[in-house]
């Protein structure tokens, strides 16, 4: 059953997850109304993420503007990296507790991109 409530619209951009005093790198992949998902670069060690937690957001956007959104994490999933033993990457999706502005342009402008693209399929 899906529980999504929104589209998703694929943006790849850097990221970091900072929680209290720990940092973790990532990669967005893709983005919707009110919510990001990421996956955590390789790490050593196993993480233990908490559902509900509450930690910022921090990414470049295209305009080379860097921004920190408050967010909480809805789900996380370990993935064992086969070619590294011993080393874990993470699926996360967090929701945007309070959306920038800017936030909500990256948001549209991935919208319009994705109506572009179906557009041109047709031509």
């Amino acid at each position: 059953m899906e529980r999504r409530r929104s589209t998703r619209y694929r943006v790849f951009t850097d990221s970091e997850i900072i929680s209290g005093n720990k940092r973790y790198e990532g990669v967005i992949g893709n983005i919707s109304e009110n919510g990001v998902y990421i996956r955590i670069k390789s790490v050593d060690a196993r993480i233990n993420f908490t559902p509900e937690s509450i930690c910022a957001l921090k990414f470049e956007l295209p305009s080379e503007e860097t921004i920190t959104l408050r967010s909480r994490l809805v789900y996380a999933y370990e993935i064992p990296l086969v070619t590294s033993q011993g080393k874990f990457a993470y699926n996360l999706g967090l929701e945007i507790i309070d959306p920038l502005p800017e936030f909500i342009k990256l948001y549209e402008a991935a919208v319009v991109k994705k109506l572009n693209d179906q557009i041109k399929s047709f031509s």
